[in-house]
């Protein structure tokens, strides 16, 4: 008789283990890291702690990398807690949006290499609005906010042939992004080389004689500006908009300027 009570409560100690391993394994889940994701921002994605999520995952313990898969706790419970319930309502019907659909709303977390990207944009100062610059090139920024900002331009079409020219920018810049908006600014060089009008010019031909003839001048200038922008992410395009205030050599006063642009995330 005891030996069958015995066997009977090694049994009934199995099946509970049982259950309880395969509970604890129905609450958990997989989850691939994607690039400026930190541990931090799982855990607070997940409604959990980072703690849990180390004791799980031994391995995030020092760092977490781009394709790494962490074992999520309490998916269940989180679930529960985060689901939002929608309700649209017509004049006859109400429509209930099922839990897949309003987890895919979730508000998703941005940091600032979120916000790397390329493209077009138009440079000008405020009194010569017209007169700018049609620049291309884009911005890159690390996790923490650190980037730089690269662009190349030319004015030909918007002033006189005579004058027209090129312009690059190169500097540091840093970024933070609240939601899906970057505020930004950056440091940059600003080159510009262009023609300077045509002015009148001798040469000597073949024969050894001199000849007047009218030439065009081109000069290199540089300067230095300040450029925050605000950059809004609406899926892989980011309009944005920014000013500059510049110094240029060989000028008496600083400048003021705008720049507006269109970048994507390639």
């Amino acid at each position: 008789m005891n030996r069958l009570m015995k066997r009977f409560l090694s049994t009934i100690c199995l099946v509970a283990f049982s259950a309880c391993l395969a509970f604890a394994q129905t609450n958990t889940v997989k989850h691939t890291v994607e690039r400026g994701e930190t541990l931090a921002s799982i855990a607070k994605r997940y409604a959990t702690t980072e703690e849990k999520l180390i004791e799980l995952n031994p391995n995030a313990a020092q760092f977490v990398y781009v394709g790494m898969e962490l074992i999520i706790p309490n998916v269940q419970k989180r679930e529960q807690t985060s689901e939002r319930i929608v309700h649209t309502y017509s004049s006859n019907t109400a429509n209930y949006y099922s839990e897949e659909a309003l987890l895919q709303t979730r508000d998703k977390e941005y940091n600032a290499s979120d916000f790397t990207f390329y493209g077009i944009s138009y440079l000008a100062p405020f009194d010569n609005a017209d007169k700018g610059y049609y620049m291309i090139g884009g911005e890159f920024f690390s996790d923490r906010g650190w980037g730089g900002d690269l662009q190349l331009g030319f004015n030909y079409g918007l002033v006189d042939k005579d004058y027209a020219g090129c312009a690059f920018l190169l500097g540091p810049a840093y970024g933070y992004a609240y939601n899906n908006v970057l505020i930004s600014a950056s440091l940059d060089f600003i080159g510009t080389y262009s023609s300077a009008g045509k002015s009148a010019k001798t040469g000597t031909n073949a024969k050894g004689e001199e000849y007047s003839y009218l030439g065009t001048d081109s000069k290199f200038n540089w300067g230095i500006a300040l450029m925050p922008k605000a950059v809004i992410k609406l899926g892989r395009v980011m309009p944005w908009l920014g000013v500059n205030v510049q110094w240029a050599k060989g000028a008496d006063k600083l400048s003021l300027g705008f720049q507006v642009g269109i970048g994507f995330d390639f």
